[in-house]
């Protein structure tokens, strides 16, 4: 079984033994590191884990849109009639649908899974672990 543990995030000095405030971390360190973490919590939550958790992962990876996620839908409303590939785009409930030349792609507003029409096929952009071939390197943001 593997565990995984998490705490609170700080910065120290050189020696390790105090916390520096966050108006003293330099401004590119300070974003470098809060990118990491987001990266770290983002990419290691079974709502992203096809193969784990049942139903929690049906619902994280295509329930109902948080209130985030809906602002980003507002967002994309706006956004996509000004794009050069509006023609291929619309907003359904859930989903940013893009019509591709091979498949057409179902991309969910909260999670970025990403279902293929026509039989709604996961399409998984991460390979899985131990699956030999080259490394895929972070920063990834499925």
């Amino acid at each position: 079984m593997s565990v995984c543990v998490s705490g609170d995030l700080h910065f120290t000095d050189d020696t390790g033994r105090r916390r520096v405030p966050l108006t003293e971390v330099a401004p590119l360190t300070l974003s470098e590191v809060l990118r990491d973490a987001d990266l770290a919590v983002g990419v290691t939550s079974t709502g992203l884990d096809p193969e784990g958790h049942g139903e929690y992962w049906q619902s994280y990876g295509f329930g109902d849109l948080t209130q985030t996620a809906q602002i980003r839908r507002d967002a994309l409303a706006r956004l996509l009639p000004r794009l050069a590939i509006s023609d291929r785009c619309t907003l359904a409930d859930r989903f940013l649908v893009v019509r591709g030349d091979l498949r057409t792609y179902k991309i969910h507003l909260g999670s970025s899974n990403i279902l293929m029409e026509p039989n709604d096929a996961y399409l998984c952009i991460v390979p899985r672990r131990g699956s030999g071939g080259d490394p895929v390197f972070l920063p990834f943001r499925p």
